[in-house]
């Protein structure tokens, strides 16, 4: 019996990290738009995409690296890629908008 997870649920749970991850991005996008109270709760939810992000992003190159020794549906190899794509996508914007807003703080004091 083998310790290793199954490549077809890791690229099934990276896809749906991926718009997990996609729809946190876009509601915290839109919640931003809006005044005080609502902008800091926006701020707040998007640091969920760095533990969704990396978690897909894990799991898709899981499954891709694993694809490559045996053969899937063209399906689960589809969706391992859109799902690291996706959720690594997503960490990057994430990482990007940190960095933007720490240097914004450090440049108004």
């Amino acid at each position: 019996m083998s310790n290793r997870p199954d490549p077809a649920q890791f690229a099934q749970y990276s896809y749906i990290l991926a718009v997990v991850s996609a729809v946190i991005l876009g509601l915290a996008f839109v919640l931003g738009l809006f005044d005080d109270p609502i902008k800091s709760f926006a701020g707040i939810i998007v640091w969920l995409v760095f533990l969704t992000g990396s978690i897909g992003a894990f799991m898709g190159y899981a499954a891709k690296s694993d694809f490559k020794a045996q053969t899937p549906p063209p399906e689960l190899a589809h969706k391992a890629r859109i799902g690291f794509r996706v959720n690594l996508g997503a960490l990057a914007v994430t990482i990007l908008l940190a960095l933007l807003s720490l240097v914004i703080t450090f440049l108004t004091r």
